[in-house]
């Protein structure tokens, strides 16, 4: 698989909207987690 431009919206992701939305929910923890050890932004 190559990566090109497209503007074909179904071109733009590939898997099964649940894994994308699994895979969504587990960044945006793990963005939580790690927003929280570092800790209030200076």
């Amino acid at each position: 698989m190559s990566l090109e431009q497209t503007v074909d919206k179904k071109k733009l992701s590939y898997g099964s909207p649940s894994e994308i939305r699994s895979t969504d929910t587990h960044l945006k923890n793990l963005q939580g987690a790690w927003s929280a050890e570092r800790g209030p932004a200076r």
